[in-house]
């Protein structure tokens, strides 16, 4: 009778694990439900339910930059909430998250997509999510480094090593 191996079984044991935890969680890999919304909201019109229903639910009357006639865009500014929504042709084409401190924004405390954290470095985004493909700017002062994701695109702004901006883009 053969039997599997110490390895193959901890393999079993490792992976049985890893879905019996996110099966029972309320978690997954983007974090909560609200946080999924987040960035399944990027591409979609102004219109669109889920966009009104998210805007609906922040606790901020925005400011409205507006520049519609001039490049058919339009920026929605939480700044009470850490929040910066941007419109391209009435399409949600940007987000951005603002820590503390960063100009008159409050810090964004809701959970943010890919479990990163304002408290992260520079290496535990690495370890979180692989090294940037696009980096500019002088590391001493304000530069920031690009992901490009399937679904979306991921930017985070640093100044001095310590995060100012996270924005998520899609066309």
């Amino acid at each position: 009778m053969k039997f599997f191996s110490i390895r193959t079984f901890y393999l079993y044991i490792t992976i049985f694990s890893f879905f019996l935890f996110f099966l029972l969680s309320d978690r997954n890999l983007f974090g909560n439900d609200n946080t999924i919304n987040l960035t399944t909201l990027l591409g979609k019109s102004i219109q669109n339910k889920e966009v009104k229903n998210f805007m609906k639910n922040i606790n901020e009357k925005p400011l409205i930059l507006d520049m519609k006639g001039l490049f058919y865009a339009c920026h929605y500014l939480y700044k009470k909430n850490g929040l910066e929504l941007f419109f391209f042709k009435d399409r949600l084409t940007k987000i951005s998250l603002f820590s503390r401190g960063y100009g008159e924004y409050t810090q964004y405390d809701d959970e943010i997509p890919l479990r990163l954290s304002f408290k992260d470095t520079r290496r535990e985004i690495h370890n979180k999510i692989g090294a940037p493909q696009i980096k500019t700017g002088n590391e001493k002062d304000t530069f920031w480094e690009k992901w490009v994701l399937p679904d979306f695109i991921m930017q985070i702004q640093y100044n001095s090593e310590k995060i100012s901006i996270i924005s998520f883009f899609k066309d």
